[in-house]
């Protein structure tokens, strides 16, 4: 008999003993193995779905097992097959009446439990999950563990989308919580759980209570440019700020760096929104700067992001570029030129829109004076005014036989018509013909420009080539003459003496002693790096002689620098604080004896 109790099914369908379990099944006639056990009252029914076993629960559905019974915390079979993200099991479930909104929560205590039975059963139902907040649905299970044929199934079947658990989260805050940014097969679940759940109408700008996030938020740090587009067109808030930090999904989506996400937020955002600041009055500009992501950092400027916005330490964009990203000045020059937009008509271009200018000047005219001097032969006919139109704007204008007294017959509105005639002049004998030879003379010049910019490129590229070859081996061999050997080595080397000297405020106590040197250039210091991070690649022939030079040259400065550093150090220990007190005693002494005897 006993191994026809509850207890024992329930244990061996938990611990994956099957074949257990349908032995067990098979010796119950009375059907006593769909009763619920343990202090959590877990039937066998819920462990079956839990473990994805659907003949099991065929036959304890004939057995008279109860789809919707659930245990003592409000755990139903539909909750574990969500949880597991069996589909299958779900299915079955719904099609047997299960209730898709089943909320946990505690219903009863164990006071009416006998002590045999809590003893008895202690170890039954500890392999199931348990619930991190009450009140929440399959669907919230479901969502949270990235489930989405399971979610497809659920709001198939008329499962509440906006369903809130204790803490008021629904199942759209909890996607993404539990899905990795870098796997590629989780995100493409994750966004067709958001596509699902906005289809069915969830209420995208719902916010999280403890974090003041919203959905948007989310898909801005898993930086999925999909989640974050469907969002925006069913009407998410692109500059919300969290409660935590301030921070809007615009700041998020530049800390993690997804370039693609950050161009959709861009596109959504009016532009002014885009230096909006955080609690610490940081930029999205800024967190880009942080995290060293260049191409968000430039995507940001193009849109017209501030680089000089201040945080409350005073920290500049400037600044965080130059601390956080490589070569920080050649990239912020790179930024600002290409943000700069220039216009590369070129010349035949020009031409076709002066003269459709043209085009329309004449048949506009050639139809005035059609109208205004229709008595004159000259202007007839459409096609003869189109003719005698443009013979005018060679300047055979002929004004006294139109405004003669004899032809005055012919003339239609004699102001207007002179009015008219006067615009004609006006523009076509003085303002396109001048026009269009500026035009002509300023893509000329474009074009000497363009010129010596290419002839200047292969003069740089001819002595490059020519270094090149006068630093081949073969120069550098005895049967040169010493004095011709020299020659090329000066014309071709480059001499990489540093000077550093110490700090300036140090110089400023001594600077009667020795004359305070600037601080090293930026462009100066932009070069050191390029020269320490420089990796020697050349020809297959000439890699290892190349690395070994490069190496030596490198060696060597990093020894010049040392020793200037050692002399620097012995130069400042010779004065000690007596004697330069001393010497600043006797420059004002002689100052003011200077000052009195003038």
């Amino acid at each position: 008999m006993q191994e026809c109790d509850p207890d024992h099914l329930v244990l061996a369908i938990e611990n994956g003993e099957f074949e257990r379990a349908s032995e067990i099944l098979a010796r119950d006639c009375q059907n006593r193995c769909v009763c619920s056990v343990s202090a959590l009252q877990v039937t066998a029914l819920q462990v079956a779905a839990w473990q994805g076993r659907i003949d099991l629960l065929d036959r304890l559905y004939e057995k008279g097992a109860g789809v919707n019974d659930v245990d003592k915390i409000g755990r139903c079979a539909l909750y574990y097959a969500a949880h597991r993200g069996n589909v299958d099991v779900t299915e079955w479930l719904l099609q047997r009446g299960g209730y898709v909104d089943a909320k946990i929560g505690v219903y009863s205590c164990t006071k009416g439990i006998p002590y045999t039975s809590l003893t008895k059963a202690c170890f039954v139902g500890r392999k199931l999950p348990l619930p991190v907040c009450w009140g929440r649905t399959p669907l919230h299970q479901a969502v949270k563990n990235n489930h989405a044929d399971v979610v497809r199934a659920l709001v198939e079947h008329g499962a509440d989308v906006n369903a809130k658990d204790e803490r008021l989260v629904t199942p759209l805050l909890l996607a993404g919580s539990a899905t990795d940014r870098d796997d590629l097969k989780e995100m493409t679940k994750f966004v067709e759980i958001v596509k699902i759940l906005v289809a069915a109408k969830a209420f995208v700008n719902i916010i999280h209570p403890d974090t003041g996030t919203t959905a948007l938020h989310h898909a801005a740090m898993l930086g999925s440019a999909e989640a974050t587009e469907i969002l925006l067109s069913n009407g998410a808030w692109p500059m919300y700020k969290c409660k935590s930090s301030g921070s809007t999904p615009l700041h998020i989506v530049a800390s993690t760096g997804s370039t693609e996400t950050l161009m959709v937020l861009l596109e959504a955002m009016l532009p002014h929104n885009i230096d909006t600041r955080d609690q610490i009055n940081r930029t999205a500009l800024h967190r880009a700067s942080y995290r060293g992501h260049r191409e968000c950092v430039r995507a940001l400027v193009e849109h017209g992001a501030n680089l000089a916005a201040t945080t409350k330490t005073g920290t500049t964009v400037v600044d965080a570029i130059f601390a956080h990203i490589p070569r920080p000045l050649a990239f912020i020059t790179e930024i600002l030129d290409s943000c700069v937009r220039t216009t590369n008509n070129s010349p035949l271009e020009t031409y076709d829109n002066v003269l459709l200018a043209f085009g329309y000047l004449i048949v506009g005219f050639a139809l005035s004076f059609a109208v205004l001097f229709h008595g004159n032969d000259q202007f007839r006919d459409f096609w003869r005014a189109v003719v005698r139109t443009v013979v005018m704007m060679m300047g055979e204008y002929e004004y006294e036989e139109l405004f003669s007294a004899e032809n005055g017959r012919g003339t239609f509105l004699p102001i207007t018509s002179r009015i008219v005639f006067f615009a004609f002049i006006m523009l076509s004998s003085i303002v396109l013909i001048n026009l269009m030879i500026g035009l002509a003379v300023n893509d000329i010049q474009g074009l000497e420009k363009e010129g010596h910019i290419r002839r200047l490129l292969k003069q740089a590229e001819f002595v490059a080539h020519l270094e090149r070859v006068t630093s081949h081996r073969i120069f550098r061999g005895n049967w040169l003459h010493p004095r011709l050997r020299m020659l090329l080595h000066s014309r071709r080397d480059i001499p990489t003496k540093i000077t550093l000297f110490s700090r300036e405020n140090y110089f400023h106590h001594v600077n009667h002693l020795v004359e305070s040197p600037s601080k090293i250039p930026a462009d100066l210091v932009e070069a050191l790096f390029l020269l320490a991070t420089k990796t020697f690649h050349k020809n297959d022939n000439l890699t290892g002689k190349n690395i070994e030079i490069g190496d030596t040259k490198l060696t060597s400065i990093l020894s010049n620098l040392e020793e200037q550093v050692r002399e620097l150090k012995i130069h400042l220990s010779q004065f000690d604080e007596s004697e330069i007190v001393e010497t600043a005693r006797i420059q004002n002494k002689a100052c003011t004896k200077k000052t009195v005897n003038s």
